[in-house]
């Protein structure tokens, strides 16, 4: 396994406090389920399978102030090495403040890696965040949860963009309102994906002031969401962006039978 890193070039954590290398067991280390990404099993039975111990690298670890260990980055590793059957993993040790402090460390670390949208806002959740904190608040308390560990299932929301800027945009109650009350009952999880939510957005961001959202509502209902996604991928065309494309898809369906339409955009052929 990896050697000792020199004195001259002992790394520091995110507040410049020197990390130390040192062993330690493998039944000593903990995992925080509450900033790390959802273990991948796969992944853990490959490294199992195609196992190097001069590639295991270094665990980073937190000591939090009761002496409890936290592993911050390489929980995938660790977990292979339990499966091996190996008692102790070489670790980069620093002085933990708690949970919030090994969040943002895991954030940091996992900046410049294939770390999803997701899992940073899940970390950013645990470091105390307050925008995050209210904009998760107001997902709950409309009736959603975001799939921090990859549920599929309504009301799971996995596309966590179209949420942030709905949320940036003041608009996110308003959002989620709408696409419950048209879709609620017949949990239609295509609604929570990254047309519709963005989409959403943008129709009330632009036209909210002369739109009602229970007539809107009352529209919607009359669709299935993957009828709207459909014409969305056939706007995509045009628009370039799945977001503008479900936007002027939506105009269609308000200005649908109306004389007071929206002047947005020029309906395509089987446009509702």
């Amino acid at each position: 396994m990896s050697s000792a890193p020199s004195a001259e070039r002992t790394p520091r954590s995110a507040k410049g406090n020197e990390m130390k290398y040192r062993k330690i067991k493998t039944e000593l280390l903990q995992i925080a389920s509450a900033y790390q990404r959802a273990l991948r099993v796969s992944m853990v039975n490959q490294i199992v399978k195609c196992f190097e111990q001069d590639a295991f690298g270094v665990l980073v670890v937190g000591e939090r102030a009761d002496g409890s260990f936290w592993c911050v980055d390489g929980q995938t590793r660790l977990k292979a090495a339990v499966k091996l059957g190996i008692d102790e993993v070489p670790c980069l040790v620093f002085e933990s403040r708690g949970k919030e402090h090994e969040a943002t460390l895991f954030r940091l670390l996992n900046t410049q890696t294939n770390q999803s949208k997701t899992q940073k806002t899940k970390a950013q959740l645990c470091e105390g965040d307050p925008n995050t904190a209210e904009m998760i608040a107001i997902v709950e308390r409309c009736g959603f949860k975001i799939a921090f560990n990859g549920e599929k299932s309504w009301p799971s929301i996995r596309s966590i963009t179209p949420v942030e800027q709905a949320y940036e945009r003041g608009l996110l109650t308003r959002v989620l309102g709408i696409i419950m009350k048209a879709w609620g009952e017949t949990r239609d999880t295509h609604a929570l994906q990254s047309p519709m939510l963005g989409g959403l957005t943008r129709l009330v961001a632009q036209h909210g002031e002369v739109i009602s959202d229970t007539e809107l509502v009352s529209r919607l209902k009359k669709y299935r969401v993957s009828q709207l996604v459909a014409q969305c991928e056939a706007r995509k065309m045009q628009s370039g962006n799945r977001g503008d494309a479900m936007k002027d898809v939506l105009v269609q369906v308000w200005n649908h039978s109306r004389r007071n339409r929206i002047k947005d955009s020029e309906p395509i052929a089987g446009s509702v």
